[in-house]
């Protein structure tokens, strides 16, 4: 029997209800609408941590936050978990071809990939970017910025337009 394709994808603090498939009378993602129409979607997924490294690193490991430790933001942090037990060694045991792009931002060590085969991390892009665009230039809630703004600047100095065309 052939294995399916999988293609997991997450994004930070995000309702399920900002999604056009979800019937947002205003906001338009039809890319996601059409992974969701195509694929499996999961509408009654919740998140074990409203903060987004504790939430990352649960789906990665399998604990939930308040069972390791840590239901918050710590950098000093490092999650004691057999790494063999990581998503990305999981899923490479049985047989996948795995990817990691963008950033991790786990309890774990800063570089650790999570088992995954390969890692395609937003380093080189980010310095392309500060080369073309100053840093008190950049809009929108990329650096936690309050106010929320479309951004002027073309796709392809966009961190997910950089992240699609990697995957």
């Amino acid at each position: 029997m052939k294995k399916p394709n999988i293609l997991f994808v997450t994004t930070d603090q995000q309702r399920a209800d900002s999604l056009g498939c979800e019937g947002h009378p205003c906001v338009r993602t039809p890319h996601l609408d059409l992974l969701a129409a195509e694929g499996v979607r999961f509408t009654q997924a919740y998140s074990d941590c409203p903060v987004c490294i504790p939430a990352r690193t649960t789906l990665v490991t399998g604990l939930q936050s308040h069972r390791y430790g840590m239901p918050e933001y710590s950098e000093s942090y490092r999650i004691e978990r057999d790494r063999e037990l990581f998503l990305g060694s999981l899923m490479t045991a049985a047989g996948y071809q795995t990817c990691l792009i963008g950033k991790s931002h786990w309890h774990t060590e800063p570089h650790f990939r999570g088992g995954f085969e390969t890692w395609v991390r937003f380093e080189g892009f980010e310095r392309e970017r500060r080369e073309k665009v100053p840093r008190g230039a950049w809009p929108g809630i990329g650096g936690n910025e309050l106010s929320a703004s479309l951004s002027p600047f073309p796709p392809e100095l966009c961190t997910t337009n950089w992240a699609v065309t990697k995957a």
